[in-house]
């Protein structure tokens, strides 16, 4: 075993303590204080309180996420009819690569939205947010023997997600 490899996962799990308010590698996800008199943020709604939510997105849960990378994970969805509308705002505000059609689904590939915020760099100064979306093209179909057909008809697919994550740089 190489020095390197030995020290490579405690690299993720320094860079992950950057953001919590305590010094040691405990898996929590308090922010650190804010200079403000704003209580710090919580698992919240990130695109309604820290940038902008495009029309017809609709904001499901937020929850930590225990990862060495991922602190906070926020969970959008939008209909079919209203996914091509949504996918167009997020590229063109947050530079989210455009939906492709992949084997079974829809997905943004690897080119992953982002944004910034003064109110949530301040609360997590060595935090970056990623943004992507997707859908799964798999449509309940009865009279198909497996009751499952794929579509790659927007319309034909109910809902579309999208995902906001808080992660460590």
């Amino acid at each position: 075993m190489t020095l390197k490899t030995l020290l490579f996962p405690f690299l993720f799990v320094g860079l992950w303590t950057l953001c919590l308010e305590t010094p040691s590698p405990s898996f929590s996800t308090t922010p650190k204080a804010s200079t403000t008199s704003e209580a710090p943020a919580a698992c919240e709604d990130l695109l309604g309180t820290f940038a902008q939510k495009p029309e017809g997105l609709e904001f499901l849960y937020c929850k930590p996420v225990r990862s060495d990378q991922v602190l906070l994970r926020a969970t959008y969805r939008t209909t079919g009819a209203q996914s091509k509308a949504v996918e167009n705002f997020l590229v063109e505000h947050y530079d989210m690569g455009p939906l492709k059609w992949l084997c079974c689904g829809w997905e943004s590939g690897a080119k992953y939205g982002t944004f910034e915020s003064p109110a949530l760099s301040a609360q997590y100064p060595d935090c970056s947010v990623l943004l992507y979306m997707y859908a799964s093209g798999e449509v309940g179909t009865p009279e198909k023997p497996s009751g499952v057909t794929l579509t790659k008809n927007r319309k034909k697919i109910d809902y579309f997600t999208v995902v906001v994550e808080l992660v460590v740089v």
